[in-house]
């Protein structure tokens, strides 16, 4: 139980950290950094909390809904090690490295957007059911639009197929910047639900047809 809880800690400072770090601009360089070096600590914490999961990699039979947690959770593990590297060349308290300075930019920046969709996904796949209840679902299909929007105004698909090399200052108050960062949240947790239970459900009719 108390196992439990510390994960759900731990989960929630990363989550909390990673929101963090998508504002660069809104805060110094030096915060950036320490930040974004507790994000990496507490994401290391949780591949030790949840090493059953990996125990469990070559056991069992890979369903359907198996191999799409496995893919999130594979590319998550990638990009977090890869934004980390990246981030750590481009560093300006690294003297020296000034060569393919702008293709780490690029791939840091890339790595960000990857980062925050894949760990929201990753939250997608703990809370199943979330979209049972009917007046959540139309709660989740307002601030989802509200999403869809944000992805598409910001201009976000462009970072991360790494079509953009600088991150470009945003005039809007931080406030406005968080909420909606919080409604792509919800978006894609939505998405990630939605996406394993017509999984589950096309393997369960599809058991169902094969033992018939």
């Amino acid at each position: 139980m108390q196992n439990k809880k510390l994960k759900k800690i731990i989960d929630l400072l990363m989550l909390l950290s990673l929101f963090f770090l998508m504002g660069y601009f809104y805060f110094d360089k030096s915060s950036h950094m320490l930040i974004g070096i507790l994000c990496f600590v507490l994401f290391i914490i949780h591949q030790i909390l949840n090493m059953s999961w990996y125990k469990t990699l070559l056991k069992g039979k890979y369903t359907y809904p198996r191999i799409i947690i496995f893919i999130i959770n594979v590319l998550l593990l990638l990009c977090m090690l890869l934004q980390m590297i990246s981030g750590f060349m481009m560093s300006s308290y690294i003297s020296g490295i000034h060569q393919g300075m702008a293709l780490f930019r690029r791939i840091y920046l890339a790595l960000c957007y990857w980062c925050f969709i894949l760990v929201v996904c990753h939250i997608g796949i703990h809370v199943r059911g979330i979209l049972r209840k009917q007046h959540f679902k139309i709660f989740y299909l307002v601030i989802s639009l509200y999403g869809l929007y944000v992805l598409i105004k910001r201009n976000i698909l462009a970072y991360m197929f790494f079509r953009v090399e600088y991150y470009f200052f945003d005039t809007t108050s931080i406030f406005i910047f968080y909420l909606d960062h919080l409604a792509m949240m919800i978006l894609f947790v939505g998405l990630t639900d939605i996406l394993l239970k017509g999984v589950r459900k096309y393997e369960s009719t599809r058991l169902i047809r094969k033992s018939s």
